[in-house]
């Protein structure tokens, strides 16, 4: 197993508990964690970052997507599903 690799898998775990322990949760939201939440891939969410399909914020070379703009965008989306 690569070092880095396990180093990463900590930090995602002790990000999921200090999101969880927090009744408000984070404000803001990496496209790391933005994926684990939307359960997708990590490429998909640079994918809609490029397109502006989400909300998000150029700190830097650092992405950041605004946890109450992506909620927002959600409650948006919730009705434009196709339904079978």
């Amino acid at each position: 197993m690569r070092k880095g690799k396990n180093k990463s898998n900590r930090f995602i775990a002790l990000k999921e508990r200090e999101m969880e322990s927090n009744n408000n949760g984070p404000l803001v939201l990496t496209p790391m964690e933005c994926a684990k939440l939307l359960r997708c891939g990590r490429g998909t969410v640079y994918e809609a970052i490029r397109q502006n399909s989400i909300p998000h914020i150029h700190l830097g070379r650092k992405i950041l997507i605004p946890m109450a703009a992506l909620m927002k965008m959600l409650e948006g989306a919730q009705g434009e599903g196709s339904q079978p």
